[in-house]
């Protein structure tokens, strides 16, 4: 039976000796002092969390992972002729395609603090297939793991698990960010319930019904069960009601709490942001937001929020994907971010400008840059003429720095235009 089928067989079954996660989490103190239990299952039905976990997990999955070579004169080009090129951006197993891959991985990571993946060599050595691994199949011990496969479990070697950890104790296994929330999650999870129920009955308080009769206790269950049958529910809201023999409906003013829910619910939406490191705005909180803050907010986002975990991937793979005689042969992996960071048209054709005119980039890198093919002529870098090192500029000639000078204000002009 093949690693993959072993692996995911082990999903279905599950004994004290060789637990599934439903049976572990059966076993866990989750519970919040809000009375909610939070697990990275329940977490995930926090709309804040939700939106946390697939904003850097999507973002991250979808990144172009390019395998390079560096050359002895320190140039690079992509190793697109290396097998690892194919398993991180375009099928990772034959069940699953990179992006998939790469993006549960992440989940598993922000929910758990562990992600980790089997990793499968052809008999040259180089990584042909990573195998996603639940986080509750896979325990470390020492310098290997013990991994829960169908029909019990195995010890593999550290190089043959890619295990991407969040931020821990001993550097190694990282700490789960829902255990640590569990309490900021759980009064989410709390006033999302109350809320509920509180539009279940139409938005309204409480209420009493009044009589100048003296009513048994058991008509007085009576006309409270009618009452309720017949206007608690939003299906039945606005139903015009009908009064006997003097009774009132008189309904009480809503309490500090109940006017307060809606500013609960906003600044939760606010400490799940702070749990992840992820700007509010990409938790679709939009109250505070503007034009500038939210580009702003988006470069923060690649620079605070993702920047981090880029490495951490990056240098894992490097790290256990590629052998010792890969790297030093000069191969690597490294994200490339720059469509995050492109900005709008204005602000790239600025970029680009002062690159190309101090002869840092060619017309064909821009236009590669943009996604345009390549055009004859330009993969020349050009620089101005009027620029001289500062040591000579006092030995010109008046008439030669005049030159020089109107040449470097015509220059400027027709930059503007």
């Amino acid at each position: 039976m093949g690693m993959l089928a072993r692996l995911w067989g082990a999903e279905k079954r599950g004994s004290l000796e060789n637990p599934n996660i439903s049976l572990l989490e059966a076993f866990t103190d989750d519970a919040s002092v809000s009375g909610r239990h939070v697990t990275k299952k329940t977490a995930l039905s926090e709309p804040s969390v939700f939106a946390a976990v697939n904003a850097i997990s999507s973002t991250l999955a979808t990144l172009p992972l390019k395998v390079y070579r560096r050359s002895a004169d320190g140039s690079r080009s992509e190793a697109r002729d290396h097998p690892l090129w194919r398993v991180l951006n375009e099928s990772a197993s034959e069940l699953m395609t990179a992006a998939a891959f790469r993006e549960a991985l992440m989940g598993h990571v922000l929910l758990g603090g562990n992600g980790y993946a089997y990793v499968v060599r052809n008999g040259a050595g180089r990584t042909v297939e990573l195998l996603i691994l639940r986080p509750d199949q896979v325990a470390r011990q020492g310098s290997v793991y013990r991994v829960r496969v169908s029909g019990g479990s195995e010890v593999v070697p550290a190089d043959s698990i890619l295990h991407i950890a969040g931020l821990g104790e001993n550097g190694v296994d990282g700490w789960s960010v829902v255990r640590f929330a569990r309490e900021s999650i759980g009064l989410s999870l709390s006033l999302q319930e109350y809320g509920s129920r509180f539009f279940s009955n139409d938005s309204r308080p409480s209420g009493v019904l009044t009589t100048p009769e003296t009513l048994s206790l058991e008509a007085a269950q009576r006309l409270k069960a009618g009452w309720e049958r017949a206007h608690s529910k939003l299906s039945q809201a606005h139903r015009v009601a009908v009064l006997e023999e003097g009774v009132k409906w008189q309904q009480t003013g809503a309490t500090a709490e109940d006017s307060q829910f809606l500013e609960s619910r906003h600044f939760q939406v606010a400490e799940v942001a702070r749990w992840f490191n992820i700007p509010v705005s990409k938790l679709r909180d939009m109250d505070r937001a503007t034009y500038s803050n939210v580009t702003q907010q988006s470069i923060e986002f690649v620079q605070d929020t993702l920047r981090p975990w880029l490495v951490r991937w990056e240098q894992a793979i490097n790290a256990r994907l590629l052998g010792r005689t890969e790297r030093e042969a000069g191969l690597y992996v490294e994200h490339s971010v720059q469509a995050l960071l492109r900005g709008d048209v204005q602000q790239r054709g600025e970029f680009y400008r002062q690159l190309y005119n101090v002869g840092a980039i060619t017309p064909n890198e821009i236009r590669a840059r943009e996604g345009l093919n390549k055009i004859a002529g330009g993969d020349r870098a050009f620089v101005g003429l009027n620029m001289v090192p500062l040591d000579q500029a006092a030995t010109l000639p008046i008439r030669e720095r005049s030159r020089l000078i109107s040449a470097s204000a015509e220059a400027r002009q027709r930059s503007k235009r």
